[in-house]
C-alpha cells in the first residue's frame, strides 16, 4: 500500500547551526515574501547560507540527516532508511522565501534517496505569523485543500500519515486536528529524538444533533457566504470566523462541515435554506424516493443554486442554470443539470423573486 505524507515544513535547517548574525537575520526576514523586498546585503548574506546548508544537506545520507532536519528524522525512521517508490509526500511549507527555501531542500534531498516517489512542495499562500487575519484564512483555504484531495487518495488505497515533527507550532496545532479527520495515522519523533511515535486513527464522532442537524439552513448559508453576523450568534463559536461585519467558517468549522455534509446529505432533501428558492410538493416527493448517493448530489445541486441566484459570476458546468431551449414546459421557463455526467434535468420557475423548484424529468 502506497504512503500519502504530509509534512509541515519549518526553517529550523537553516537557523541550527548558525553563526549569531546569520540567526538575527534569519528571524528579521522570517516572514518576507519576495527576496527582492530583502536588503541587498543581507539577501547575500541569506543566499550563501541557503547554498551551504544545501551542499551540507545532500552530503548526508539518512543515518547523518536525522541530526538535522526534524522532518527528516522522522521520515527516514518511518522508512527504516529506505524509502518507497510510488509514495507521495506533501511538504507543507509558509507563504515566505526561506520557508519555501527550506522545504524545496527537503524535496530535493528525498527524491535523491528515491527518485520513484513523487514530492510536492505546497507554498500555502498567506501562510505565515505576520498577520492573524491572513493567518486563519490560509488554514481555512488549507482545510478546503484537504478535503478535496485527502478522501480521493484514500479510496485508491493510499495510506494517509501526517508527519508532525517539524514545522512551526501554530500550524502543527491546526494539522492535529485535520489529522484526526483524515489521517490513517499521526507520526513524531519522541523527544530523545530516537523513537519514532506512532498514533493510529482516532474514531471521531459528529455530534450530528445537537450541533449540525438543528442548524443545517445556517450552515448552509454560511457556505454560500450569505449568513447575516447576528445570524452566525446561533452557532457554536468554533465553527465560525468573524471578519468585521463578515461571518465565514474557522478552519475546523469548514473541516466539520464537509464531514457532516457526507452523511446528512444522504437522509433526505433538506429543506429550502433561503427565502428566495421554494421546493413543490412534487419535486420533495421525487428526491426523497431516490436512493442516498442521488439525495446527497441533489442537496449539493442546490448549495449551487442558492449561490447562483444571487451571484451572477457563480454558474459551474455541474449546474449550469438557464432559459429553457427549444419546447415550452409551462410554467417551468429554467432549468439546471440534476446529476452530473447525465442527462436528466431540474425544471423551474419564479413567481416574483421566488424561484421554485418545480421538478426533476428527462432532458428536453
Amino acid at each position: 500500500m502506497p504512503n500519502y505524507i504530509v509534512s509541515p515544513c519549518g526553517t529550523s535547517l537553516l537557523t541550527g547551526g548558525a553563526d549569531g548574525e546569520t540567526r538575527a537575520l534569519l528571524t528579521r526576514y522570517a516572514n518576507y515574501k519576495n527576496p527582492g523586498d530583502i536588503e541587498p546585503e543581507h539577501r547575500s548574506l541569506l543566499e550563501k547560507r541557503v547554498q551551504k546548508v544545501k551542499e551540507e544537506l545532500f552530503a548526508l545520507g539518512p543515518a547523518g540527516v536525522t541530526r538535522r532536519s526534524a522532518e527528516l528524522n522522522a521520515l527516514v525512521k518511518f522508512y527504516n532508511g529506505r524509502f518507497m517508490a510510488g509514495d507521495y509526500h506533501f511538504l507543507l511549507c509558509t507563504d515566505t522565501w526561506l520557508g519555501e527555501q527550506t522545504g524545496t531542500m527537503i524535496r530535493d534531498w528525498l527524491i535523491k534517496q528515491n527518485d520513484k516517489m513523487s514530492v510536492e512542495v505546497h507554498r500555502q499562500t498567506d501562510l505565515q505569523t505576520e498577520n492573524m487575519l491572513s493567518f486563519q484564512l490560509a488554514l481555512t483555504e488549507l482545510a478546503e485543500l484537504f478535503d478535496s484531495t485527502l478522501p480521493g487518495y484514500r479510496q485508491n488505497q493510499y495510506h494517509i500519515v501526517f508527519n508532525l515533527t517539524g514545522g512551526f507550532k501554530s500550524v502543527q496545532g491546526f494539522l492535529q486536528v485535520i489529522a484526526m479527520f483524515y489521517a490513517d495515522e499521526i507520526i513524531y519523533v519522541f523527544e530523545s529524538g530516537s523513537t519514532l511515535l506512532r498514533i493510529p486513527r482516532l474514531p471521531i464522532q459528529i455530534d450530528m444533533e445537537g450541533g449540525i442537524k438543528k442548524n443545517i439552513s445556517l450552515f448552509r448559508r454560511l457556505e454560500a457566504r450569505l449568513l447575516k453576523p447576528e445570524e452566525a450568534e446561533r452557532l457554536p463559536e468554533i465553527f465560525v470566523f468573524r471578519l468585521e461585519e463578515e461571518v465565514d467558517f474557522s478552519p475546523w468549522g469548514k473541516v466539520v462541515w464537509n464531514r457532516a455534509k457526507e452523511v446528512l446529505y444522504r437522509e433526505r432533501l433538506w429543506p429550502e435554506p433561503v427565502e428566495y428558492v421554494r421546493f413543490s410538493e412534487k419535486f420533495v416527493k421525487q428526491i426523497n424516493g431516490l436512493p442516498e448517493a442521488r439525495k446527497k448530489e441533489m442537496n449539493d445541486r442546490i448549495d449551487q443554486l442558492i449561490r447562483c441566484l444571487r451571484d451572477e459570476g457563480f454558474n459551474p458546468r455541474s449546474l449550469r442554470f438557464h432559459p429553457i431551449e427549444g419546447k415550452a414546459m409551462e410554467p417551468c421557463t429554467h432549468e439546471f443539470y440534476a446529476w452530473t455526467g447525465e442527462g436528466d434535468r431540474v425544471y423551474g420557475y419564479f413567481e416574483g423573486n421566488v424561484f421554485v423548484v418545480d421538478r426533476l424529468d428527462e432532458h428536453l
